[in-house]
């Protein structure tokens, strides 16, 4: 690798969800913005069949750009590696991108990978400045009210307070970005006495450019008089499908017959089997109900179309310390929510005043929030000013110029 040494190296290895949206914010901003030093990114080599073709400014070296990435042979150890073997490779992929570029600022989208590595000698002796984006992260606050003074609620808070700790352990580590989230920023900063360190980043709203949205007849032979619920995007018992489908089958007819509940997005190979035969039980018990499956990944240019098509997109989160990408596309199509309480989703939603929030992640709960929307012919939001600015504040460029910021001011 013969790069300009002062560039920004930028180093992602996952090809999932914010990561690819990061990437392409980061490469759309570089391009227009000829001034800044070159965005070097150490990524995975599948991103660019991945990734839309439309993902990929034109004339990527003309714009700053550089894309590199590991060897076949590190890839296949990877894939094949457990998540501490994971990490221990990702780390020396990450240093020898380092040694090889003679770059002096690295951008980590993704710490938690490398949480329980950089603090380790080898992790300290990365001879660069270091930032990052840390994902849902975890504080007292974020433990569940039954688990909060129980002993194993302390345990599992200790241990993430020690592996915090141990990747501070690294000094060359100057700012650490958690999305959405100011509360739990300040709070980590007094925990390890650490001010600054930890930073709240705007989530970017991902809004896909018109010419590339295709549109097409998404619900052919659906019954357009019933209230569309969409849950959408990796589906998996953490993200409530089970919870959803049990709230639906409790309706009583007259209000399931009102509702058509629809799973968009690819469902979790350990749960498919349990799931879709628990689909089957609930519309054979249930003639009224109306649940419609699409087990892919949905194009990023037909997003548009699914959020618009729908009346409300539900989050029912298991977990709900961490910031989700779809409330971001939600409100971009002012589409209520109805989510979890609390946690950073919970906390987001009244915010902004985004929807409805459930007391507790519970079918109960869930099942009255969807009669509510059945029976009631009117808005879950007030006038939608809360979306609109919810979308102006997580503008994709807010979030690069804030990312980078520490690094540009380390030349």
């Amino acid at each position: 690798m013969n790069l300009e040494h002062d560039g920004i190296l930028f180093f992602d290895l996952t090809l999932t969800g914010h990561h690819m949206e990061f990437l392409f914010h980061l490469m759309s901003y570089r391009s227009k913005h000829p001034e800044l030093p070159p965005f070097i990114f150490l990524i995975h080599p599948d991103y660019i069949r991945s990734a839309p073709a439309w993902f990929l400014p034109r004339d990527i070296q003309g714009r700053g750009l550089r894309l590199i990435h590991p060897n076949e042979d590190e890839m296949h150890l990877l894939n094949n590696a457990g998540p501490q073997e994971n990490a221990d490779l990702q780390l020396r992929i990450l240093s020898r991108g380092i040694e090889e570029s003679g770059l002096h600022r690295c951008c980590i989208m993704a710490l938690n990978k490398l949480e329980k590595v950089l603090g380790s000698r080898a992790g300290r002796s990365l001879p660069c400045v270091l930032t990052g984006i840390y994902f849902a992260p975890f504080t007292w606050d974020t433990i569940e009210n039954r688990q909060k003074y129980s002993i194993r609620g302390l345990v599992k808070w200790l241990i993430k307070y020690l592996e915090m700790a141990w990747m501070l352990r690294n000094r060359n580590l100057k700012k650490i970005f958690l999305l959405n989230d100011e509360s739990s920023a300040q709070r980590l900063n007094r925990i390890y006495n650490r001010p600054g360190l930890f930073y709240p980043l705007a989530d970017p709203v991902f809004r896909i450019p018109d010419k590339h949205v295709t549109h097409g007849n998404l619900y052919v032979g659906s019954d357009r008089t019933r209230k569309r619920l969409l849950l959408f995007g990796s589906l998996a018992s953490r993200k409530g499908i089970f919870l959803a489908l049990e709230a639906v089958a409790s309706l009583p007819d007259q209000i399931a017959g009102k509702i058509e509940l629809v799973y968009a997005g690819p469902i979790d190979k350990k749960e498919k089997t349990e799931f879709l035969s628990g689909v089957e039980r609930v519309i054979s018990r249930c003639p009224s109900v109306s649940i419609r499956i699409i087990d892919h990944f949905i194009d990023y240019e037909s997003i548009p179309d699914w959020f618009k098509a729908s009346d409300c997109i539900i989050i029912p989160y298991t977990s709900s310390e961490g910031s989700s990408g779809i409330i971001g596309h939600a409100a971009l199509y002012d589409k209520p929510l109805i989510g979890p309480r609390q946690g950073l989703l919970g906390s987001l939603i009244r915010k902004y005043d985004l929807g409805q929030t459930l007391e507790s992640i519970a079918p109960t709960e869930l099942a009255a929030a969807m009669t509510r929307l059945a029976v009631q012919d009117q808005s879950l939001v007030g006038d939608y000013s809360g979306m609109r600015r919810y979308v102006l504040e997580h503008e994709p460029d807010r979030f690069v110029e804030t990312l980078i910021e520490p690094l540009l001011a380390d030349t």
